[in-house]
This record gives C-alpha cells, sequence and structure tokens, in this order.
C-alpha cells in the first residue's frame, strides 16, 4: 500500500475517464452528476498529493504535472462554463 505512483496514476486515470463521459454528455444530471463533478475536482488533487509524497524520481514529478495540468484545466473549464472567462 505504499506504492503512491500507482495511487496517482489511477486518480489521473479515473480522471480521464469522468472527464471523457462529460466530454461525450453520458454524465447524468442531478446528484450522481454533481458528485461526479466534485470527484473531477478532487481526484486531480489527490494525484497531486499521491505523486508529491511518492519516491523520488522522474515518474514522481511526471505525475504531478499531469495531474496539475488535469486540474488546472477542468478549473478552466468550469469558469469558462459560469461564463467567468469571458469577463
Amino acid at each position: 500500500m505504499r506504492n503512491y505512483k500507482i495511487w496517482s496514476f489511477v486518480c489521473a486515470g479515473i480522471f480521464i475517464i469522468l472527464f471523457r463521459l462529460l466530454y461525450f454528455g453520458a454524465l447524468p444530471s442531478g446528484p450522481i452528476g454533481r458528485i461526479a463533478i466534485l470527484s473531477m475536482i478532487v481526484l486531480p488533487l489527490l494525484g497531486i498529493f499521491f505523486g508529491v509524497i511518492s519516491n523520488k524520481g522522474l515518474l514522481k514529478w511526471s505525475l504531478v504535472f499531469v495531474n496539475l495540468i488535469a486540474f488546472c484545466s477542468f478549473i478552466y473549464i468550469l469558469l469558462l462554463g459560469f461564463g467567468m472567462g469571458e469577463a
């Protein structure tokens, strides 16, 4: 259970699956959709956390970078969706 790189990779993978479901319109609206949106915010943060506390190496920082890009891109999409990016 101490291999945090795998957990960081799993968080990024689940985020990608949920993002593709969101992109194709397969996420339902309602409470399940809200939980999916919240998990799409929390999963990259968990991936960053697991990546930072993992062992040294290039894979560690690449996983942190991938999860950081995922988090920033989703926040940007949320800002555009609420109309704050055009103001």
